[in-house]
């Protein structure tokens, strides 16, 4: 059995994240991680998991870490997991340039996964649209039209920016 922290854990993937991972029989969720000051705080959100914004201590009962958050999060869990050397899957988008690199840094040192989706679609979208760009050539131009919630915090979004 694999034991998942969910970063982010309430926010709309992190609630995904702990239903898929509920479902599936060989992981658990072992700990939920959310920014300080968040409402929720200290009360069990999973069987035997509380809600921390410890990440030392959200880190202690787990293998591998799911992450959805804001990049400064992300970048203070992930130096924590590098520090106990548990895996990485990032979701993470809106990094500066000097966050990627620090990301690109600690992935020397655990595995990481850093993708702007995870989309199966998306990603071969990603490969066409490169792929178009290099047999038309710069006699063409394209346009990224994004529709999204009212909540979104990044704009242009991760999979504009990954496509563009």
């Amino acid at each position: 059995m694999s034991r998942v922290l969910v970063a982010g854990a309430c926010g709309r993937m992190g609630e995904r994240i702990r239903h898929w991972v509920n479902a599936h029989p060989e992981l658990e969720v072992a700990g939920a991680l959310e920014a300080p000051g968040h409402p929720q705080l200290g009360e069990e959100i999973a069987p035997g998991v509380t809600l921390t914004a410890d990440p030392a201590a959200a880190l202690a009962a787990a293998d591998v870490v799911i992450d959805f958050m804001i990049p400064d999060a992300t970048l203070s869990v992930l130096r924590a997991a590098a520090e106990a050397g548990i895996p990485y899957v990032t979701g993470t988008t809106g990094c500066s340039d000097a966050q990627l690199k620090e990301i690109e840094t600690l992935a020397q040192s655990i595995p990481v996964v850093h993708a702007a989706n995870f989309s199966v679609s998306v990603n071969v979208l990603g490969w066409l649209a490169r792929e178009a760009a290099r047999r038309l050539g710069e006699d063409f131009d394209a346009e990224i039209f994004e529709i999204h919630h009212a909540a979104k915090r990044d704009a242009p979004s991760g999979t504009a920016l990954f496509l563009a």
